[in-house]
């Protein structure tokens, strides 16, 4: 028995809508994505042991990040065998389970043959969780704010806006009156990049901990830019299907505008951008910065010379990458800020496979060296 996927078409090139289906039933094995962050697009079964799970982008011209999860309900003691089906897209993601809904986490043996991978679930537990990286969604921002608010009372929380579908696109600021600097902070423009996550919380946790920075400089940090496409499941896009790291030109999106306007808020009433950073996450650890052969940015050598220390930190575990990168008008938020506001800006990329542990030194080294060179140049 096959179970079609109804579903109605948004835009031309959408895929699916993704309140289609809730779950995928077959007797006594259920597939379920009626949770946040979910992605799973049909299911079929091959045998009583074996099922096939379509796993389709929000639209059809999409960076191919096939994130998936779901849900799995099964008898217990029973094994079974999943094929992941990604289209006309490879795997990206090595696929994680949980048996404890989602607090430990472990990877499975698996196979990849073109764009399908395989791999079978032995856990003796009924209920298995999937998913392509651990999850963190709305309520782990909200607890991760709440926390960071508590440990540092002059943060504010303020909403610069709406998401397409009505959520904040929720700001930590912290201001002084002894400076008219401000460091700006973004992350989670794209959503299964859940590594830069991880190292914005460990990164801001830590800069926020050095001596002198939140007296010395003004903060505006924006954790979660992407809200509805992270709890929908989207591969890269907003629900409108744009690419948010691509809309720093047109800013034709609401969280785009919503920051854009808050920006130029800062400057108009003599507020100064003096260095900015935007989390990611893809295949390798690297940083992705602005020329200096392009562009003249200020202070001249800044970036260069943070990321000299990073490597000299953190040496031993990290062999750094430096992109650099110069297109203008191409939408991406690092040029928007060159941009506009002359100054160096960087793209943070973390490694897919990075555990958690080591995302957290380089992002906490990272954070003490800039914390040191931004109070020797200002």
């Amino acid at each position: 028995m096959r179970v079609v996927l109804f579903f109605t078409l948004l835009l031309a090139n959408y895929v699916f809508s993704s309140s289609a289906f809730s779950a995928c039933q077959f007797d006594n094995i259920q597939f379920n994505r009626d949770f946040s962050a979910a992605r799973l697009s049909d299911c079929e079964k091959l045998t009583d042991k074996h099922y096939l799970l379509s796993i389709l982008p929000e639209k059809t011209d999409v960076n191919p990040s096939p994130w998936f999860s779901f849900k799995l309900h099964k008898p217990s003691q029973t094994a079974l065998t999943l094929t992941l089906d990604f289209g006309k897209y490879r795997a990206r993601y090595l696929p994680k389970i949980s048996n404890d809904n989602g607090y430990n986490w472990h990877t499975v043996k698996f196979d990849v043959e073109k764009n399908k991978m395989t791999f079978t679930i032995n856990d003796e537990q009924s209920d298995i969780w999937v998913t392509a990286q651990p999850p963190v969604v709305e309520q782990d921002y909200l607890k991760f704010e709440k926390d960071l608010v508590k440990q540092h009372p002059y943060l504010k929380k303020d909403s610069l806006g709406k998401s397409v579908k009505g959520r904040d696109i929720t700001a930590l600021i912290s201001t002084t009156p002894d400076s008219n600097n401000w460091l700006v902070m973004i992350g989670r423009q794209h959503p299964p990049e859940t590594t830069g996550a991880i190292a914005l919380q460990a990164f801001t946790q830590t800069l926020l901990n050095q001596n002198n920075v939140a007296t010395k400089f003004n903060i505006l940090l924006v954790p979660l830019v992407n809200p509805d496409g992270v709890n929908e499941g989207n591969w890269r896009s907003n629900v409108n299907g744009i690419d948010l790291n691509r809309d720093w030109y047109r800013f034709s999106q609401p969280e785009t505008k919503a920051i854009r306007d808050k920006l130029q808020q800062i400057t108009t009433t003599g507020g100064k951008i003096v260095f900015a950073l935007d989390f990611h996450s893809t295949y390798e650890d690297v940083f992705y910065t602005m020329p200096d052969d392009k562009i003249n940015l200020s202070p001249s050598g800044f970036t260069d010379k943070w990321l000299d220390d990073v490597q000299k930190r953190t040496r031993w575990t990290l062999k750094l990458q430096r992109k650099a990168g110069y297109k203008k008008n191409s939408g991406v938020f690092k040029q928007y800020i060159a941009d506009t506001y002359g100054v160096h800006a960087v793209t943070y990329e973390v490694a897919d496979n990075n555990p958690p542990a080591r995302i957290d030194y380089i992002a906490r080294e990272a954070a003490k060296s800039l914390a040191e060179l931004l109070n020797k140049t200002f």
